[in-house]
């Protein structure tokens, strides 16, 4: 099911959207895996963001986050 984002629209970061190649390009940088990795993952735990990282955290080392730089004083 396509969630009808124009190129100014948030991606849905609650459901990952395997049928789009825009969404599955954001998804796959997201957590880093390659496409037959997230549609794996969805096969098994479903579109929910949450599952599918979780999944895929078992398998996948996910990116760290980047630390923020501390404020100036």
């Amino acid at each position: 099911m396509r969630n009808n984002l124009s190129d100014n629209e948030k991606q849905n970061t609650e459901q990952v959207n395997i049928g789009e190649d825009r969404d599955v390009s954001h998804w796959t940088a997201k957590f880093g895996c390659t496409r037959k990795q997230l549609e794996e993952a969805v096969k098994k735990v479903g579109s929910e963001s949450g599952a599918v990282r979780a999944e895929l955290g078992r398998r996948v080392p996910l990116r760290p986050r980047r630390a923020k730089p501390a404020a100036r004083p």
